[in-house]
């Protein structure tokens, strides 16, 4: 019987190439490591931005994989780095650049007062692009 859990062609849970803290031995380690590291990488980049005044065009390419480095690099050396190879979900590796610009330009859009989107439907589509 095939175990349904894990999908086929994804990253594997076992996955430990790029690795930065070899004692990190299981899947759950890692878990655990990466939720701690997420929340600071929130605290510093959701909850105090939203104390300061909001600027435009603060969505950007240059600020995705800062915060990205934020969230993994201090557990994985390929953290803020465009992906050089196909898994199985997402847009392929080279179109990874051109599809960032497009999503930022596309919530320029979403943001402004031209937009009747709500901030749980731009939330979403964030998301779900990224």
């Amino acid at each position: 019987m095939a175990d349904e859990s894990k999908t086929k062609g994804g990253t594997a849970g076992e996955e430990e190439s790029g690795l930065l803290i070899p004692s990190l031995t299981t899947r759950e380690m890692r878990n655990a490591v990466e939720l701690e590291s997420i929340g600071r990488a929130y605290d510093k980049h959701v909850f105090r931005r939203r104390k300061k005044k909001s600027r435009n065009n603060w969505l950007t390419e240059d600020f995705l994989r800062q915060v990205h480095m934020d969230m993994f690099g201090s557990i994985w050396d390929w953290a803020g780095k465009f992906r050089q190879s196909d898994l199985n979900i997402g847009i392929p590796w080279h179109q990874i650049p051109e599809q960032m610009q497009i999503l930022c330009d596309d919530f320029k859009f979403w943001d402004s007062p031209q937009s009747a989107m709500s901030v749980l439907e731009i939330a979403a589509r964030l998301q779900n692009r990224l």
